[in-house]
């Protein structure tokens, strides 16, 4: 489940960024990206209902183990959200920081959060923010911080000051943060991992 719904979410903003228009060209093509893509979904045992319209893209149905799928991609804000609440992607303005990611683990000063992933059940949440700084000034920026947070550093990799990718503990989780860029392009993701 977990699967399908993260991959049609992903191809349902792929879909979006040529789809939605009002000529009759564009709305031929939108019925057939639906119809492949409701087929496609068949075939691998789920049911769902593509539409897309007006510059939006939304997907409901059952997937191959008859847990409800519910996406909608509307601009540049996507959703996806498991039956029980339990698998949630967003993006754009949908992205928040979750209620529960620790407090201790701040996001980088000034940066813009692009993507919120959580799965309650693995017990994983995955942030990805940008930022106009240096990636060596943002590494440098985790590497004060969660320690003096109480996080303890597990491992530490640094490729030429443009990647960076950092693993901390605390108590029974996992902070893996891995960031790259090169002049003012950073991308910076954090991954929480609950054991």
């Amino acid at each position: 489940m977990k699967f399908t719904v993260i991959a049609t979410g992903y191809l349902a903003m792929l879909l979006l960024a040529g789809c939605g228009g009002k000529s009759a060209e564009e709305k031929s093509a939108n019925a057939l990206a639906e119809q492949m893509i409701e087929r496609a979904a068949r075939e691998n045992g789920s049911n769902i209902d593509v539409d897309i319209s007006s510059g939006n893209v939304t997907i409901r149905g059952t997937d191959e183990n008859g847990e409800a799928i519910n996406i909608n991609v509307d601009g540049e804000t996507a959703t996806v959200t498991s039956e029980d609440g339990g698998v949630n992607f967003a993006t754009g303005e949908a992205a928040k920081i979750p209620d529960d990611f620790p407090k201790d683990i701040p996001l980088y000063d000034g940066a813009q959060l692009v993507t919120v992933h959580q799965d309650t059940g693995a017990g994983t949440i995955a942030l990805i923010a940008t930022s106009s700084d240096a990636a060596a000034k943002v590494a440098q920026f985790y590497k004060e911080k969660a320690p003096a947070n109480g996080w303890t550093q597990e491992s530490a990799l640094d490729q030429g000051g443009t990647v960076h990718m950092l693993t901390y503990k605390k108590d029974s989780q996992q902070l893996d943060i891995f960031i790259s860029g090169e002049g003012d392009a950073t991308q910076i993701q954090l991954s929480l991992t609950r054991q």
